[in-house]
C-alpha cells in the first residue's frame, strides 16, 4: 500500500515519525452539515429547510457559565463554532452530526462519548450522534469525558409521532470492515486455543522469531480486536513488527478493502486492464491495482458512478456486503485450516473450514524436508489418514465438514531413530466444491512434524517450593503425554511414567536431576502412554502405587533398550530386564487414603472410566489437582477427545459429582487441575464443563451429540467450543453418524444431511446410557452438611457383563466403595446425639425432572432442605414423562 511520512506525536507511540498511508479522507459530513443550523442557529453550514429548529435556552434550561477571556473547551458540531457544553436541543428528524470536543480551543481526539439513553439517542466512539427513537418528550444527555473534564450537552426528543435518523451508510472504519470479513469466515483467534506449535519457514525451518501476530494501535477488548489479530495470523494481513500500525478507527478505502478481499477469498489477478478508463484510475494505488481490477472485472465490486471507481473514498458497509455477497454466490469460499498453516508440531490433525455451506472439500498432500532418509515410503497417520513420506503429490480425499475423519499427522507413534531427532514437512494442497457454484481456489498449508528423541523431555517448573506449598515440575514425552514430579518438604511424587523411552534414559533418571527428597511413584492409570516409567522405577527400588483391585499388582513388565540405528525395518533390541510388580515396593490405594508429602498431602480419589485403575490425587489445602487422563484433554490441534467408555455415562455423572462435592468440601475448590495432556493447568470451571459434557447427553441423549473429528461418522458428547475457549472437552461415545440422501418434496433437488445411525447397524446413543434419559427419575447424589451418608459399593460396570465380577477375597473387582449409588434406594446417615434436624441437598441425575420432593414437600434439585431427625427423609423424583417415579429413603441413626 502507498505509504507517506508523516511526523504525528502521539502518546504512546515508539517514536514521532510513522509511516502510514493517509487512509482518513474526511466522512463527508456535507450532508450532516447542511442539517445543523436546524438544530444548532448560527452554525457556519448553510441552513436549508428541514422543518427543524433549535431552541434557544427555555424554563428550567441553563447554560454552562464561559469565563470571559478563558479559552474555550466543550462540545462543538464539526465544522461549527458554538459551544454547546450545558445547551439544550430539540431534537427531532435529522442525519448524523458529528460533536467535537475541544480543550483550550484544541480539538481532541481521546475521550469517551456517552449518551443516557442510546434507544432514543446513540453515540459513536468517534462522536457521531444519531437519533434512533423520535418519541417526543424525552431529554437524552450526550457526554464527553477526559482525564476528569466532563462536558455535556442535552438533545430533547420533540417529535410525538417517532422518528429516526436517515439511515447514512457512513465509511466503515478499517476495524469494522475486519469484523465484518472475519464474521464471514469464521476466523478463530489464537488467544482462544491452546496451541503449542512453533512457527516455521516456507522452507519448513523452524523460525528464530515468531511471526508478528498483533499490531501496536490494536489493543485493548474492542470489538475489531481480535478479527484484526486473526487476520494477521491467517496471512491475511501482513505486519513486519510489533510496532507497525493498522489504525482501525481510521477509514477503509475502497482500494484497501478490495487488497484485503482478494486476498481473503484467494482470488487470482486479471491479465486484462478494466481500469484504464476510469476517470480517477490515476488515482489508484499501485499496489492496490490487481486487487481492483479483479474485483471489478469479475463484476463484484462496482465504482462509486459509471465513470468513477473511487478507489480512496472510504468503503460501507453494504458496499462491502454486496461485494463479499456477490464473490460468496459465484465462488466456493476458499478452505482454511486450524491450526494455522506454517507451524511446527509433534502431531497436528488439521481440520478443514469453508464458510460456504453444504461444500466438499478436496484434499492431497505430500513430504518434503525428511530427516532420515530411512523414513521415506512410510505411512504416517491414523485411521488411514495421514502422509506418506515421499515428495509425490498423493490423492485427492474427499472430506465433508462435519463429519469426514481429519487427517492425523505426526511421529508420535513412530518408533524409528528413538535417539534422534526425527522431522518431516508436509504440504497440502485443499479446494472446495458445490454444484452450482465455481470451484474455490486452492489453499495450501505447510506443517512441520518434528518428535523430538524419546528421552528428550520438555520439561517445566510449574510452582516453585517454600515452606507452605510443594514444588510442582511437569514432563511431556514426544506422545504428548504428562508426568508431574511434586515435591514436598518430606518426600516428593512422580504422578505418571509417560511413555517407555526404549533408550539408554529413562524418566526416572531425569527426575533424579531435580529431586532434593525421596520419591515414590503413582500411577496415574494403567495405559501405555502413562506407566512407561513405572517398571523403571520399579526396578530402580522406588515404591510404587497403584490402585487396589484393578491394579497391576504381580503384573509382568519389561524394560527394553533399542539400538541406536532402531528403526521399523530394522527393529534392533540391544537389552531386556523384566520381572513382576510384587513385594514389599508395591502398594494398593484406594479412594480415602493420603500421601504425605510434610508441608501438603494428596488424598486419593478414584474414578474409573476411561480406564478402571484410574487414580486421582488432591492437595485440599492448595487446590491442586492431579487427574492424569480422565478428565480429558482441550488440545484443538489434535482434535482431542477421549473416551471413558468403560462407565454407563450417566453413572459416570454420578461418580463425578460426588467426587466434586468432596473437592469443594468445607469451603475448598480446585483451582488448578493438571491432566495426563494438557499443555496447560486449568482451573475449577473446566470441572464444570466436563461434568456438563455428561449432563447433556443424560438430558438430552441423541440430541446431544456432535461428529468426532478422529473418525468417519464418530460422534462426541461436547462441551464447549474447541475454537475459541479452553474450557471445553468432548468424550467419544457409541453411535455413529450417516450421510443420508434426500430429495425435495416440491422443487425436486437432491440434497444430504448429516444425521444419527438408528438402523440397528450401529449402537444407538442411549447404549451410552444405564437409564432411559426420556424417563430418567434417578438421583445421582446427596450431600449433607451435618451428617454422614453410609455409602454402598459402587457397581461402576452396572449394565455390564461383569458387573459382579469377584476378587479372590470375595471383594467385588469393579467398585468403588462407600458412595451412593443411583440404584440404591434405601440408605443409612450418621447423625450426632441429640441433633433434632439434617440438612440435605439432593441432586437428580437429569435436568429435565418435572418433580421432586421431599417428606411430600416441594424442593428443588442442587437446593438444600432442612428435615427432621426424628424420622426417615423420602424423597421422591419424576422423571422428564411426568410419570416416571423413584423414591428414595434415608434413615437417620446415632453414631
Amino acid at each position: 500500500m502507498k505509504e507517506w511520512e508523516k511526523t504525528e506525536i502521539e502518546e504512546g507511540r515508539p517514536d514521532g515519525k510513522i509511516s502510514r498511508r493517509q487512509f482518513v479522507k474526511g466522512m463527508a459530513w456535507g450532508a450532516a452539515a447542511i442539517s445543523l443550523s436546524s438544530i444548532l442557529p448560527g452554525c457556519a453550514a448553510a441552513a436549508v429547510a428541514t422543518g427543524t429548529e433549535g431552541t434557544t435556552k427555555g424554563a428550567g434550561e441553563t447554560t454552562a457559565p464561559v469565563s470571559a477571556g478563558s479559552p474555550e473547551g466543550g462540545i462543538y458540531i464539526q465544522g461549527g463554532d458554538i459551544n454547546m457544553n450545558g445547551q439544550t436541543y430539540t431534537l427531532e428528524f435529522i442525519q448524523p452530526v458529528k460533536l467535537v470536543a475541544k480543550i483550550d480551543g484544541e480539538e481532541k481526539t481521546e475521550g469517551t462519548w456517552r449518551s443516557s439513553n442510546k434507544h432514543l439517542v446513540s453515540v459513536d466512539p468517534d462522536g457521531t450522534i444519531v437519533m434512533r427513537d423520535g418519541v417526543g418528550g424525552y431529554d437524552v444527555e450526550i457526554t464527553w469525558s477526559f482525564e476528569g473534564t466532563v462536558y455535556s450537552v442535552n438533545f430533547h426528543t420533540g417529535q410525538t409521532s417517532g422518528a429516526h435518523s436517515i439511515e447514512v451508510d457512513r465509511p466503515m472504519t478499517r476495524g469494522d470492515f475486519l469484523i465484518r470479513l472475519a464474521d464471514y469466515f469464521g476466523w478463530y483467534h489464537y488467544n482462544g486455543v491452546m496451541d503449542d506449535g512453533t512457527d516455521i519457514d516456507n522452507e519448513g525451518n523452524i523460525m528464530t522469531a515468531e511471526r508478528v501476530r498483533n499490531y501496536f494501535d490494536v489493543t485493548g477488548r474492542n470489538d475489531y480486536v481480535k478479527p484484526v489479530e486473526a487476520a494477521l495470523d491467517m496471512g491475511i494481513l501482513t505486519a513486519s513488527s510489533p510496532d507497525d500500525c493498522f489504525y482501525p478507527m481510521s477509514v477503509m478505502t475502497r482500494e484497501d478493502a478490495a487488497v484485503i478481499l482478494c486476498r481473503a477469498f484467494c482470488l487470482e489477478a486479471l491479465k486484462e486492464d478494466y481500469l484504464s478508463d476510469f476517470e480517477d484510475a490515476a488515482k489508484i494505488s499501485p499496489e492496490c491495482r490487481d486487487a481492483l481490477n479483479t474485483l471489478t472485472g469479475r463484476n463484484f465490486m462496482r465504482g462509486i458512478t459509471d465513470r468513477m471507481l473511487g478507489p480512496s473514498d472510504g468503503i460501507t458497509d453494504t458496499q462491502a456486503r454486496i461485494i463479499i455477497e456477490a464473490i460468496s454466490r459465484r465462488i466456493v469460499s476458499p478452505v482454511w485450516s486450524m491450526p494455522v498453516s506454517h507451524r511446527k508440531f509433534v502431531r497436528c490433525r488439521p481440520i478443514w473450514f469453508t464458510s460456504t455451506k453444504n461444500a466438499t472439500v478436496h484434499w492431497r498432500c505430500r513430504a518434503f524436508n525428511i530427516s532420515h532418509p530411512q523414513m521415506k515410503g512410510l505411512f504416517v497417520g491414523d485411521r488411514g489418514n495421514g502422509v506418506t513420506l515421499s515428495d509425490e503429490w498423493g490423492e485427492w480425499i474427499d472430506y465433508i465438514p462435519g463429519y469426514s475423519t481429519d487427517p492425523m499427522f505426526g511421529l508420535n507413534n513412530n518408533w524409528d531413530f528413538p535417539y534422534d531427532n526425527v522431522y518431516f514437512c508436509v504440504e497440502v494442497e485443499a479446494y472446495a466444491t458445490r454444484d452450482g457454484l465455481e470451484d474455490s481456489p486452492v489453499s495450501r498449508f505447510i506443517w512441520r512434524i518434528d518428535r523430538p528423541a524419546w528421552h528428550d523431555f520438555a520439561t517445566d517448573k510449574l510452582h516453585e517450593g517454600s515452606e507452605d506449598y510443594p514444588a510442582v515440575y511437569r514432563f511431556f514425552d514426544n506422545f504428548q503425554a504428562a508426568a508431574y514430579y511434586i515435591e514436598g518438604s518430606k518426600m516428593g511424587i512422580l504422578y505418571d511414567g509417560l511413555m517407555p523411552t526404549n533408550t539408554t534414559t529413562t524418566l526416572i533418571d531425569q527426575v533424579n536431576k531435580i529431586a532434593t527428597k525421596p520419591y515414590v511413584f503413582v500411577l496415574g492409570h494403567n495405559h501405555g502412554d502413562h506407566k512407561g516409567a513405572m517398571a523403571a522405577a520399579y526396578n530402580n527400588g522406588l515404591d510404587v502405587y497403584f490402585c487396589d483391585r484393578v491394579g497391576p499388582i504381580d503384573g509382568e513388565w519389561s524394560i527394553e533398550t533399542y539400538a541406536k540405528d532402531y528403526t521399523s525395518g530394522n527393529p534392533t533390541v540391544v537389552d531386556t530386564v523384566s520381572g513382576t510388580y510384587t513385594g514389599d515396593k508395591v502398594h494398593l490405594v484406594s479412594e480415602g487414603d493420603v500421601l504425605d508429602l510434610g508441608n501438603c498431602k494428596f488424598e486419593v480419589y478414584q474414578l474409573p472410566g476411561h480406564e478402571d485403575a484410574s487414580i486421582l490425587i488432591y492437595d485440599r489445602e492448595h487446590g491442586l489437582l492431579f487427574s492424569s487422563d480422565i478428565y480429558g484433554v482441550n488440545r484443538y490441534w489434535v482434535a482431542d477427545q477421549f473416551g471413558a467408555k468403560g462407565v454407563r455415562q450417566d453413572l459416570l455423572l454420578s461418580l463425578h459429582q460426588q467426587l466434586m462435592a468432596a473437592y469443594t468440601k468445607d469451603g475448598r475448590q480446585v483451582r488448578e487441575l493438571y491432566t495426563g495432556h494438557n499443555r496447560i493447568g486449568v482451573g475449577s470451571d473446566y470441572l464444570m464443563v466436563w461434568e456438563q459434557c455428561l449432563q447433556n447427553l443424560v438430558n438430552y441423549g441423541p440430541d446431544s451429540v456432535s461428529d468426532d473429528r478422529r473418525g468417519d461418522g464418530a460422534i462426541l458428547a461436547k462441551d464447549g467450543n474447541s475454537f475459541n475457549t479452553l474450557n471445553w472437552t468432548g468424550f467419544s461415545i457409541s453411535g455413529k453418524q450417516v450421510v443420508a440422501e434426500y430429495k425435495g418434496k416440491y422443487d425436486g433437488n437432491v440434497f444430504t444431511r448429516i444425521e444419527l445411525d438408528n438402523t440397528g447397524e450401529s449402537d444407538r446413543v442411549e447404549s451410552n446410557l444405564y437409564f432411559d434419559y426420556k424417563t430418567n427419575a434417578q438421583l445421582s447424589n446427596v450431600t449433607f452438611s451435618d451428617a454422614e451418608l453410609v455409602g454402598h459399593d459402587f457397581k461402576y460396570k452396572a449394565g455390564q457383563e461383569m458387573e459382579n465380577e469377584l476378587l479372590e477375597d470375595g471383594r467385588l473387582k469393579y467398585a468403588v466403595s462407600n458412595k451412593f449409588v443411583p440404584f440404591d434406594y434405601e440408605y443409612e446417615v450418621l447423625i450426632s446425639p441429640l441433633q433434632d434436624t439434617v440438612t440435605m441437598t439432593p441432586v437428580a441425575m437429569s435436568d429435565r425432572i418435572t418433580a421432586l420432593t421431599v417428606n411430600g414437600a416441594p424442593a428443588s434439585s442442587r437446593c438444600p432442605v432442612t428435615v427432621p431427625a426424628s424420622g426417615p427423609a423420602v424423597v421422591t423424583v419424576t422423571g422428564p414423562d411426568g410419570k416416571t417415579n423413584r423414591t428414595y429413603t434415608f434413615t437417620f441413626r446415632t453414631a
